[in-house]
């Protein structure tokens, strides 16, 4: 049996010495990857079969609770323990998080329950998130909603540790429709000690609420958008908007590029990346030194080979970014800005697995045939 293998791809530009090294990762899943994050030396990433965990991204596999892969949408680390929510259950009798050492034993911890409410309508929970704000205190978003469907508010839990979550401070949304949406999921993120929904709405942790944008990007401290002009199915363009604050944007001029599907903002060692399509649907990196050049046509660009979907980006410790994609792969992309990284070209590297696959194949097929010929000699010595 043949195991996987990871590809590495080298793209150099040819006025510059620095050059894009790609490296692409199968993971044990065959499914999207949707957020990839590092957590007290390990990375996690969330898959639609569960989520993957490892040291490195090369050595991931599926956390487990109770025989079968854990399903979560987020993960904070606190004094020594790793505390986990999933955002895409059902509504609950309890509103709980669990807690966990090791990843084999868990903690199950309730942050709300029907006796915080008007006991003459039974609530039921979901908790949206767990994050920590630039404090280092925790916050867990509640969804809560009477059993009525009158009622429904979105609150956070705000505290300093674990032990005091008794004396919480709570903050209550102010406004409704954000927690009758039904889609607060795993896309829910804290920037800036701001709460983005999945589908368009920010929340600051003092309960102020915005319309926020559907789609968000971050680098360097700036979010970004991309506003997708889809009049022309063959060539939509797609147009940048940067915000300091996630609220009030402006668009970044002359920047209009062929977007669908594969238009992608990222940090990556020091620089920030967009990625887009050209007009043979091939894949290229914009790399840009500062917030005001991301998508400019004079900034460094390489080839990339990511035909897949990206649906998540992250950044590790070194500066190098990985790329969670459809199919359950994950780019990960480093900028060489020396351009000292030589490897043999993509279809050497083929080349070259294929005859290692054949060599396999063939140390097989002469063993079965030795045993073969074995047997046949004993069989014909018995007679």
């Amino acid at each position: 049996m043949l195991g996987k293998t990871n590809i590495l791809f080298v793209s150099k530009n040819d006025a510059s010495e620095a050059q894009i090294v790609q490296e692409k990762i199968l993971t044990a899943s065959s499914g999207k990857i949707v957020k990839i994050e590092f957590l007290n030396d390990l990375v996690f990433a969330y898959t639609d079969a569960g989520v993957l965990y490892g040291t490195d991204v090369k050595t991931m596999d599926y956390i487990r609770k109770d025989g079968e892969n854990l399903t979560a949408t987020h993960f904070i680390y606190h004094g020594g323990k790793y505390y986990c929510c999933n955002a895409n259950q059902s509504m609950q009798e309890k509103g709980i998080i669990y807690a966990t050492e090791d990843f084999s034993a868990y903690e199950e911890i309730v942050i709300e329950e029907n006796i915080l409410l008007d006991t003459r309508n039974e609530a039921k929970f979901i908790v949206s998130g767990i994050f920590k704000d630039s404090r280092g205190r925790i916050v867990v978003m509640v969804r809560r909603m009477q059993e009525n469907a009158v009622t429904i508010q979105l609150v956070l839990h705000i505290f300093d540790t674990f032990e005091g979550l008794s004396e919480a401070e709570i903050v209550t949304c102010d406004k409704p429709n954000i927690s009758e949406d039904q889609s607060l999921t795993c896309y829910n993120v804290l920037l800036k000690d701001r709460i983005f929904t999945s589908y368009g709405y920010v929340c600051s942790l003092a309960g102020k609420s915005y319309v926020g944008p559907e789609t968000l990007l971050y680098a360097h401290d700036y979010f970004f958008r991309l506003n997708t002009d889809t009049t022309n199915k063959d060539n939509p363009l797609a147009s940048v908007y940067r915000s300091f604050d996630g609220i009030n944007w402006a668009k970044e001029l002359n920047v209009d590029i062929e977007a669908y599907p594969q238009c992608y903002i990222f940090p990556v060692s020091g620089k920030i990346c967009l990625t887009y399509l050209d007009t043979q649907k091939r894949c290229f990196a914009n790399l840009a030194g500062g917030v005001g050049k991301v998508g400019n046509s004079a900034n460094e660009t390489f080839e990339l080979d990511i035909p897949e979907r990206i649906y998540t980006a992250a950044e590790d410790y070194e500066g190098n970014a990985y790329l969670g994609c459809s199919g359950g792969i994950i780019n990960k992309i480093s900028l060489d800005t020396d351009g000292t990284t030589k490897l043999p070209e993509v279809q050497l590297i083929k080349t070259l697995a294929a005859k290692q696959a054949l060599v396999q194949a063939k140390q097989y097929t002469d063993e079965k045939v030795a045993e073969l010929k074995a047997y046949l000699d004993h069989s014909a010595g018995q007679q």
